[in-house]
């Protein structure tokens, strides 16, 4: 069974220091621990299921990144679109179809709205300052 949720964000910072902030993880998963990230991929543990890894893909600087994880066959994907005085448009989706058993798969779809609504409020909660560092 696929998932698929989406949430559609506008916020006062530009593509570039959206962006920025995405590639990131470490920026909008606070809440779970563990979070490893290199140039182009992420980890992190997860209670009940252990390391799961996320490959950062499909960039297309200042306007869309990919993070794609093939333990779990779950995509975040962030559109980003400039708007009028310099604020940005981020269009989040989830796409999922885990294969990885009916209680973890149960869990998963259960979360993917949890996981959007953390990254929404993350990136409502970014100050201009800190994308300039």
């Amino acid at each position: 069974m696929q998932t698929t949720d989406k949430r559609e964000v506008i916020i006062t910072n530009t593509p570039q220091q959206v962006y920025r902030f995405l590639k990131d993880p470490r920026n909008y998963l606070g809440g779970i621990n563990g979070v490893n990230v290199n140039s182009s991929s992420a980890s992190f543990s997860v209670f009940g299921f252990g390391e799961i890894r996320a490959n950062i893909t499909n960039l297309i600087e200042n306007q869309k990144i990919v993070i794609y994880s093939r333990d779990i066959n779950t995509s975040l994907i962030a559109n980003l679109q400039k708007i009028e005085d310099g604020k940005t448009k981020v269009i989040l989706n989830v796409v999922s179809k885990p294969e990885c058993g009916l209680l973890k798969t149960l869990a998963i779809n259960q979360a993917i709205p949890k996981l959007l609504d953390i990254v929404a409020k993350s990136l409502k909660q970014i100050k201009y300052d800190e994308m300039d560092k």
